[in-house]
């Protein structure tokens, strides 16, 4: 249901109690890496930026406080130096999301844009120090905007991007005749951050899967932080685990069908933690249709495998270095037009 551009479901329940534990999760890890930092002496942007690129009024009449109000809230309760950038294209919506934060007396900790986030978001990456920690968070009515998305890992590589996306419905999208649709790995390739968390959907939602993806350059270390977020039912795309939410939730049944049949003809092959495939022409080979699985070919896609789980490393490398797995955590890079049967033979390890 839209009510005022704003969407709900029998999932918003679930997705707004989500979110309120996925930013405060997120702002306690943050937290934690600014009190490792100031402990060594290192410099760094003491402001935690959050970006919501979908902020609506505030308050929804029947879930309660909405996204931007749960996110000045829990920075408030974490008493840690903050500012939300709320975008919101209604006006209706975002005059109402200002009268509310100037009721709860925060609105000196945010800024809001009356104004489509495709327009709005070169503003606010500008207005952001390029090596802030911070998240950003998009929960569009219908299918996340790449460029916005991109633009963000660019100019703000050090804050991660929680993303909202009904997988069911790019499926459909990415299937429908003449259309260009993507899927979501297209999503995680098109996008510059070097490692991904996937959540699990929700257990009653059977029209829409849908599922959050948490994005970060920064590797995982921390065991007591994988946990926090394995909690929040997040896995990394190396796990067996995340690779069995992205598999499902990626492809068709019809998709996963001729996966499943390429494994049983030996077409698909796992050595360790490195996987490569390097026999032509297969995935071309489909019975369905014509088209191709949703990825053009001759790409390389590197996902991270073992450790490589996201932000939550209070014992970060010094800002400006290049924050990656060690050697022990090895990638997968394959040719992308081979990714579907990387992925099934990650499933089977």
């Amino acid at each position: 249901m839209i009510q005022n551009g704003i969407g709900s479901s029998n999932c918003t329940d679930d997705k707004q109690d989500g979110f309120a534990c996925m930013i405060g999760l997120h702002i306690k890890i943050v937290k934690d890496v600014m009190q490792n930092f100031t402990k060594k002496g290192w410099r760094y942007p003491e402001k935690y930026h959050y970006i919501d690129t979908n902020a609506g009024d505030g308050v929804h009449p029947y879930y309660g406080d909405g996204s931007p109000i749960l996110f000045l809230k829990a920075a408030q309760r974490q008493m840690i130096a903050h500012h939300g950038h709320f975008v919101e294209k209604s006006r209706q919506n975002a005059e109402q999301l200002k009268a509310t934060v100037e009721e709860l007396g925060l609105a000196q900790y945010c800024t809001i844009y009356n104004d489509d986030h495709s327009n709005a978001i070169r503003e606010i990456v500008g207005k952001i120090p390029r090596n802030a920690f911070g998240l950003a968070y998009m929960d569009p009515n219908g299918l996340p905007s790449l460029d916005v998305l991109q633009l963000i890992a660019e100019k703000c590589p050090k804050m991660e991007l929680l993303i909202r996306i009904p997988t069911r419905a790019l499926k459909r999208v990415r299937n429908a005749p003449q259309c260009t649709g993507y899927s979501l790995v297209d999503l995680i390739r098109q996008i510059k951050k070097e490692y991904w968390l996937i959540r699990e959907t929700y257990e009653h939602d059977n029209r829409f899967d849908w599922t959050f993806l948490l994005a970060s350059n920064y590797s995982q270390k921390n065991r007591k932080t994988f946990m926090e977020w394995k909690s929040k039912r997040f896995y990394s795309l190396g796990s067996a685990e995340g690779i069995d939410i992205l598999h499902r939730l990626n492809f068709t049944k019809a998709e996963q069908e001729e996966i499943k049949n390429l494994s049983l003809h030996g077409h698909v092959e796992g050595c360790g933690g490195l996987v490569a495939e390097h026999q032509a022409g297969l995935v071309g080979q489909r019975h369905r249709d014509q088209r191709p699985l949703p990825l053009p070919s001759g790409e390389l896609v590197r996902i991270g495998v073992g450790d490589a789980v996201g932000l939550g490393d209070a014992d970060a490398a010094q800002p400006g270095e290049h924050l990656v797995v060690d050697g022990a955590a090895p990638f997968a890079v394959v040719q992308r037009h081979h990714l579907p049967r990387i992925i099934e033979a990650g499933r089977s390890r």
